[in-house]
């Protein structure tokens, strides 16, 4: 009592009410045992009573091990009754038991480092150590003999699907005890979109299984949804063969299944590569660049707006999906946005089908931008309209713009007028 009582009074209180020691030992086991009795020496020792003031560290691959715990926590002892006497007792209400353990092997050695620190001052902290090593220790040899004798000390071990874990090792281990085994694999031993091998060398499939995505039966034996519809993600560093391994195969098992592909070609190097095996596969490849470089089938989406020998739009859906992908609508704005996205969303409309019925095929993006920047060029095309087909086509074609022509807020005046013609 009374060294504590000095060393709360002391003004070098942190350093006088730590003792600390260290011992290192060599073990006759392996690595792997050798930790494995340590780190239950280490929860014995510290974690027997019910609340540790702080969780276990265990890290095989530095080999290192720690635990702290609070001294009297489960500890039934006469020094409890110390916890009331003034100052003292707040030394007691701190007193920690710190150990930290470092197992590896050096030499052919393995050898096992104990570092155990208590917030006691170091004549008393000494004796505390000192008797925490010698039951550390004695637990730690008392438990390796009995770990060695639950397995066999395995060399390099190549673990399997579903296999355990050997207890005691030398060398590398290769876990794949939580890969799938190939009886797990069923639905993926055919289809259309190849995978790869299943390697791993498990019964009947010592060659290698091939796998693939498809469309599996059902219990009836129908087939269910292809499971390329389920959408695949293919994640993988730069250079790494994603290209070779998965979308090049894929492109062609797309092909030969009857399957439409779009493939986008950032680097520009699947098309020479895709080419011949599509065509091979009875399938013709429509390439689409906007690059001058490279040869590209021309498109003109106005095409895809058709209209019937009496004046009707064959569908409407055509000048819908148009404006989705020229003016997507607005959502979560504001009710003066969501008005003028609606708006701007009838002129464009307005503009695709006036194009259409006055120019036919020869209608296409430029002339909707001369329209959207000249007020001359939209009237110029109403009166082709006019001519061209019956009076209700031109009047309805007519107020899906006629807005454009008030000069007021929405019209030419506010959004074209002081444009610049290209």
């Amino acid at each position: 009592m009374g060294q504590l009582s000095a060393a709360v009074r002391s003004s070098r209180m942190m350093q006088a009410i730590v003792a600390s020691d260290e011992r290192l030992i060599v073990s006759p086991y392996p690595l792997r045992q050798t930790f494995k009795a340590v780190a239950s020496a280490l929860r014995t020792r510290l974690y027997h009573g019910a609340t540790p003031a702080a969780p276990p560290v265990e890290d095989l691959p530095s080999g290192t091990l720690r635990g702290r715990r609070a001294f009297l926590e489960g500890s039934p002892s006469l020094s409890r009754l110390l916890m009331g006497v003034p100052l003292v007792g707040q030394v007691l209400a701190n007193w920690i038991i710190d150990v930290e353990a470092r197992v590896r092997e050096e030499r052919g050695q393995v050898l096992v480092a104990f570092q155990l620190r208590t917030t006691l001052p170091q004549s008393l902290g000494q004796n505390v150590t000192s008797k925490e090593f010698e039951g550390l220790i004695a637990d730690v040899e008392r438990l390796l003999p009995t770990i060695s004798l639950g397995a066999a000390v395995v060399a390099e071990p190549v673990i399997g699907p579903g296999e355990p874990i050997p207890e005691a090792f030398i060398g590398a281990l290769r876990d794949y005890s939580r890969c799938a085994a190939l009886d797990e694999l069923a639905r993926l031993r055919s289809g259309d979109f190849p995978l790869g091998r299943y390697l791993w060398p498990a019964e009947h499939a010592l060659g290698g299984v091939p796998l693939f995505l498809g469309a599996p039966l059902e219990s009836d034996g129908s087939p269910s949804e292809h499971l390329i519809f389920r959408n695949v993600c293919v994640t993988a560093p730069v250079g790494t063969g994603k290209s070779t391994s998965i979308f090049r195969p894929w492109a062609v098992a797309a092909a030969r299944a009857g399957f439409s592909t779009l493939v986008f070609d950032p680097k520009g190097d699947l098309c020479q590569d895709l080419r011949q095996p599509i065509f091979a596969a009875g399938n013709r490849v429509v390439i689409f660049s906007t690059s001058p470089e490279q040869p590209s089938v021309p498109w003109n989406f106005m095409d895809e707006v058709e209209i019937d020998a009496d004046g009707r739009l064959a569908s409407r859906r055509a000048i819908e999906s148009i404006l989705d992908a020229l003016l997507p609508r607005e959502s979560g704005t504001s009710e003066k946005d969501a008005f003028a996205s609606r708006l701007f969303r009838g002129w464009l409309g307005g503009f695709i089908a006036i194009a259409k019925y006055a120019l036919g095929e020869a209608a296409d993006a430029f002339v909707l931008y001369q329209m959207a920047r000249d007020q001359a060029r939209l009237e110029e095309l109403l009166q082709i309209v006019r001519q061209r087909w019956p009076a209700a086509v031109h009047e309805r074609l007519y107020y899906e713009v006629n807005d454009l022509f008030d000069k007021f807020e929405w019209g030419y005046t506010a959004h074209c007028g002081a444009w610049p013609m290209p």
